[in-house]
């Protein structure tokens, strides 16, 4: 299955959004912000990645550009 970076401030979409990816047979890393996706995608190459907009320290359209 996929290899999915999922970038999200809140613990309650994060959690059970991963929860649901991982009962499909996916593997799913966390990242709370911009930054910290950015020192994830430096290391692992991820078939998706879903990012929430706002968030602190570097929003998600920052990240993504």
């Amino acid at each position: 299955m996929a290899l999915i970076l999922l970038v999200d401030d809140d613990d309650a979409v994060r959690g059970p959004l991963s929860a649901q990816l991982e009962s499909l047979g996916h593997t799913c890393h966390l990242a709370k912000d911009g930054k910290a996706a950015v020192a994830l995608v430096r290391d692992t190459e991820y078939d998706l990645i879903i990012s929430d907009i706002r968030m602190p320290v570097m929003d998600g359209l920052e990240f993504l550009s």
